[in-house]
């Protein structure tokens, strides 16, 4: 979207209950209500027969989900990190917990080489690894 064209959506705070805070549960599903999830049924069984900790929070991860605007440059970042399980009796997949957190984050301007990339190495370039010659720079 061009960024002209790039809504501005203000933060409409009526809309966001005053309870709500970090970190966030929901103890059953939003469509039924049931209290059982298939992901952690299935730990809580390898739980009893001791093949995994009793500690550990079960569901489906995607990974830290940042909220900030992709445009700008920012040294700390809120992010949120949600997990996810699936209704037992419905089938209903829903978010079950989530958390928010404030990451440091590296800032690469351009030209500079980035993390995993050691200065003075193009991974686009040079001698193929594989033998013969590179068509890029031959």
């Amino acid at each position: 979207m061009p960024e002209d064209q790039v809504p501005n959506n203000p933060v409409n705070n009526e809309n966001i209950p005053g309870e709500f805070t970090f970190p966030h549960s929901w103890d059953a599903c939003p469509n039924c209500g049931n209290p059982e999830r298939v992901i952690e049924k299935i730990a809580d069984e390898e739980k009893a027969a001791g093949k995994m900790p009793k500690n550990i929070p079960v569901g489906i991860q995607f990974g830290a989900i940042g909220i900030t605007d992709p445009r700008t440059p920012a040294s700390r970042i809120p992010i949120i990190n949600p997990r996810f399980d699936i209704c037992t009796k419905c089938g209903t997949f829903y978010c079950t917990y989530v958390e928010k957190q404030t990451v440091q984050t590296q800032i690469q301007l351009p030209g500079q080489p980035g993390p995993g990339m050691p200065p003075g190495r193009n991974p686009f370039g040079g001698r193929n690894p594989f033998g013969g010659n590179n068509p890029r720079t031959s």
